[in-house]
Order: structure tokens, then sequence, then C-alpha cells
């Protein structure tokens, strides 16, 4: 779907299926997890941590969030006028989910609901 303004207006949203949570937030369950974490958008990145059924995918991700989570450069972007704005929370998802059914029928419609609420025009989607 085409969007209906430019991007330098946009609210540009984050899913990343990382397993991404802040401190103080619950880690995912390590298969078939159908849960999200909504992530305060001015999280410090020093603050996440991950937890996903493919940890030794995760290397890279723990010394750099970036990789999976690019939290900073959605804020370069951001002020650097590229792009209008981030939402109050990103989102985060644990991507070892097995079962189709469950991601179509609970988990998408869930994450969609929920950056609809927070206003978000387009969404970076960043697999793991």
């Amino acid at each position: 779907m085409p969007l209906e303004k430019p991007l330098s207006e946009c609210t540009i949203g984050l899913v990343s299926t990382s397993g991404c949570y802040p401190i103080g937030q619950k880690g995912y369950q390590y298969k078939d997890d159908s849960t999200f974490r909504a992530i305060p958008s001015t999280t410090a990145v020093e603050t996440l941590h991950f937890s996903h059924f493919t940890e030794n995918y995760l290397t890279d991700a723990r010394r750099d969030p970036s990789c999976v989570f690019p939290l900073e450069t959605l804020r370069r972007l951001r002020a650097a006028g590229a792009i209008g704005a981030l939402p109050e929370n990103v989102f985060s998802v644990m991507g070892a989910n097995y079962s189709t059914r469950t991601v179509q029928q609970k988990l998408a419609p869930a994450v969609v609901e929920a950056m609809a609420a927070e206003g978000v025009d387009a969404v970076l989607v960043v697999p793991m």
C-alpha cells in the first residue's frame, strides 16, 4: 500500500522478531511464544536484552542491538528529518513461533492493533 504522505511526515514503527525486551520486562519463553513486547522508543539501548529460541544467533545482537533492533538508527533518521516521528512504543516478538495459525490469528493482529493505536503510518519489520 503506498504511503499517503512523505516519509519525512510519517510516524515509523518498528517490529523485530529478535525476542528483544528491556530490563524490567519479562523475557520470552523459548519456543512458540506468541506474546509481544511494547518497548518505549526512548529506551536506552544498553538496557535491551534478548531471549530467543535460536540463542546461537544472538551473539551479534548482544554486542550491538542495532543489528536486529535498530532503534538508534530510527532515532538518527528522525533527528535528520528523514522520518517524521517515532511512536511512543516500538515492538518485539520472538520469531521462533512455528504455528502459522497462532501468528496469523493471534500475534500479528495484536501487534497490528498496538501499532495502529500508536498512530504508525509505516513499519520497519526486522526479521532475525
